[in-house]
């Protein structure tokens, strides 16, 4: 006696076409992410490299005297280990005397990010730029060496 074959006993060819195509996108969109994840990590992983580097200089300025920084300083050129330089740049970092960093300030409207600039502060400003898998990128920070008197 033969089994009696009902004729929905197995998938039609169209189901299995459109279950092949719904994971063919699920395995692609899992795929697209965990690019996407990876480049997301390391634009990090550079941002924590320059940021790392800036903190670096900044500590190196504050081991010097006041004075003879601010009498000096013309301005320094770094390079960050692991990041790529920009096409054309020497290097990647530089340190350069803010006298204000918003040049749109008027003496008219008063604006809380402008420096009282005054014998006993040096805004500067720290900026690195490098070029990764994702393109060209920057950081960049502003701080304002301080004479404390010693």
């Amino acid at each position: 006696m033969k089994p009696h074959l009902t004729p929905r006993s197995g998938l039609s060819l169209v189901e299995l076409m459109i279950s092949m195509v719904i994971l063919a996108i699920g395995l692609s969109t899992l795929f697209d992410s965990m690019i996407t994840s990876k480049r997301v990590n390391d634009r990090a992983t550079n941002q924590a490299k320059a940021y790392e580097e800036i903190q670096a200089q900044i500590e190196s300025l504050q081991y010097m005297p006041f004075d003879s920084v601010r009498r000096d300083f013309k301005g320094i050129a770094f390079d960050v280990q692991g990041l790529r330089i920009p096409e054309g740049a020497v290097t990647c970092g530089t340190v350069t005397n803010l006298a204000n960093p918003n040049p749109d300030d008027t003496a008219t409207a008063p604006n809380p990010n402008k420096f009282n600039l005054s014998d006993q502060v040096l805004p500067l400003r720290f900026r690195v730029a490098w070029v990764d898998e994702n393109g060209p990128a920057w950081v960049e920070t502003v701080f304002v060496v301080t004479n404390r008197g010693f």
